[in-house]
């Protein structure tokens, strides 16, 4: 039987719906420490070997940090099931973070339909969790080694990843790091160039070229996941308010 953890768990139904209700309210970084520790907590735990589920001090589902990325990394092979899941800092329930990267937001839905190995990846500077599940959503190109990847054309740099926060199947990154001058880029999946599109959406299609006129400008990448399409916007001006994660992400980092 699965155990409660000591919060309200709203079902798996609710929790897709305040996913998209829920206004976007994540902590910044700079409002909280860098974690000792980030477990994911959920009710595929005792499958995995902890005592129990809903336990964020089992270090069995602990994430280990990149430093290359900045992010906390973790594979699990979890069964076939319906499951839930959130993230921990510390070993705790006093900071943790659900769908959206929300602070004590909803349960987060992993729906397997057989045994998968699954990667996590936690984003401390947007307290969101993205999933292979799902797919990872990765710009690379010829900006990469301007915001801070390795190399260029680089699939598995995550710095340059895309999130759907608010689970519309749009992938959104954003940042105002790239210098003045002409780019180019494509959208890759799963961290390598096996599933990747380019211009109209076109498997393995031509690059998506861009022009940065000015130092400071907020540079958007987006990719739509039901018509394939990428997209980007320059924009030179001051930036109208947004909720966009990716562009949390780019303020924030």
């Amino acid at each position: 039987m699965r155990s409660l953890r000591p919060l309200r768990t709203p079902t798996l139904a609710v929790a897709l719906a305040l996913t998209v209700a829920a206004p976007v309210s994540a902590v910044r970084a700079d409002h909280t420490p860098a974690p000792a520790t980030v477990t994911l907590p959920g009710s595929f735990q005792s499958e995995l070997g902890c005592a129990g589920d809903w336990d964020p001090a089992c270090a069995v589902t602990n994430l280990s940090y990149d430093p290359g990325t900045g992010t906390w990394v973790g594979n699990f092979s979890i069964p076939a099931g319906n499951w839930e899941y959130k993230v921990a800092i510390n070993g705790a329930w006093d900071e943790n973070y659900g769908a959206g990267g929300v602070q004590n937001g909803p349960n987060i839905p992993l729906v397997l339909g057989s045994e998968q190995n699954v990667t996590f990846i936690y984003d401390h500077t947007t307290h969101v969790v993205t999933q292979s599940v799902a797919p990872i959503v990765v710009a690379p190109g010829s900006f990469q080694s301007e915001v801070g990847c390795p190399g260029d054309w680089d699939p598995a740099c995550l710095t340059t990843q895309l999130l759907d926060a608010d689970l519309d199947g749009v992938f959104v990154y954003q940042t105002s790091l790239i210098p003045p001058g002409d780019y180019e880029f494509k959208i890759a999946l799963g961290l390598s160039w096996d599933i990747n599109y380019g211009e109209g959406g076109v498997p393995g299609g031509a690059n998506i070229p861009f022009t940065v006129p000015a130092g400071g400008a907020f540079v958007t990448i987006s990719w739509n996941s039901t018509t394939l399409v990428p997209s980007v916007v320059v924009d030179t001006g001051t930036p109208a308010h947004s909720t966009s994660w990716g562009r949390m992400k780019a303020m924030y980092r």
